[in-house]
């Protein structure tokens, strides 16, 4: 299933782009 990796992938990136627009 890619789906669940994309999903996982999606979810790192989303943690880091908050951690970006939090600074």
């Amino acid at each position: 299933d890619e789906d669940g990796g994309v999903s996982s992938v999606t979810k790192v990136v989303k943690m880091q782009f908050v951690k970006l627009e939090s600074k």
